[in-house]
């Protein structure tokens, strides 16, 4: 600021500089008061200015829309480093948070991931990218042995699934064992092929 003086010169200075009501670094009220005093050591009133900072803007980032396709959600683990470009109107760290990911599907379809930016005085943005999910690895169990040889056809034991030990699937989750028609064999000689 400036001030003038009828007689002489006058000099401005600080009387006070306070910050108050500061709830992070970007959010404060500073109260500077100033007083004149010219050349025969008259002081004026003092004068004060307000000045409010308020940072209401949250920080901005990139993240890839589209991911995929995988087979499985876990093959495509979250990662808060996929996050870039983050900036933000003021200074100071910018947290990156994996906030959740959608329902994945049963078989194939999306997952929407969610990430959260946060400056320091809590402003928040969320980023979304899709992830496709398409299993296409079918689920494995341990070699069924060979059975036999049996005397006659009718000594063939019948299915049973519980003959099928330790079944499981890439993604995880409940594996089905359904058994599908013996391919018969000649009546009198020959293999069976069980499924």
């Amino acid at each position: 600021p400036t001030a003038t003086d009828r007689c002489n010169n006058a000099t401005v200075s600080v009387r006070s500089d306070i910050v108050d009501n500061m709830t992070c670094d970007h959010r404060f009220e500073r109260v500077i008061t100033y007083e004149a005093t010219d050349d025969c050591d008259n002081i004026s009133d003092p004068f004060t200015i307000t000045i409010t900072v308020f940072d209401s803007i949250a920080p901005m980032g990139q993240l890839s829309p589209m991911e995929g396709p995988f087979n499985c959600i876990e093959d495509f683990p979250p990662n808060t480093g996929s996050v870039n470009l983050i900036t933000d109107n003021c200074t100071g760290d910018i947290t990156v948070s994996h906030v959740g990911d959608s329902t994945p599907p049963m078989c194939m379809g999306e997952v929407i991931r969610t990430y959260q930016l946060t400056d320091v005085c809590g402003n928040s943005r969320l980023l979304t990218q899709a992830i496709t999910v398409q299993d296409t690895t079918p689920p494995t169990a341990d070699p069924l042995p060979d059975l036999g040889p049996f005397t006659c056809a009718d000594l063939v034991p019948a299915p049973d699934i519980n003959a099928v030990m330790n079944e499981m699937d890439n993604c995880g989750g409940m594996v089905t064992v359904t058994i599908l028609p013996d391919e018969t064999a000649e009546r009198c000689s020959g293999t069976y092929l069980r499924t």
